[in-house]
């Protein structure tokens, strides 16, 4: 994982912890100092490597997995 990979992952579990749902990917986007297309990448490879999933087409389906919080 690299290391705006693991901040991402961060801020979605911080976020989530918070507010209870999960970050749009410009909340994302705005906290780590990038585009929103790039969030959107970082988000879909941190689905991809199994730390969260994510339902496409829905706002804020964000969803942290087990293996995010070990």
């Amino acid at each position: 994982m690299t290391k705006r990979q693991s901040e991402v992952l961060e801020f979605i579990r911080v976020f989530w912890s918070r507010y209870q749902h999960s970050p749009s990917y410009r909340e994302i986007a705005l906290a780590m100092g990038i585009q929103t297309s790039r969030a959107f990448d970082i988000v879909q490879n941190l689905s991809d490597r199994g730390y969260v999933s994510v339902m496409p087409g829905k706002v804020r389906s964000i969803t942290l997995k087990e293996k995010a919080d070990g």
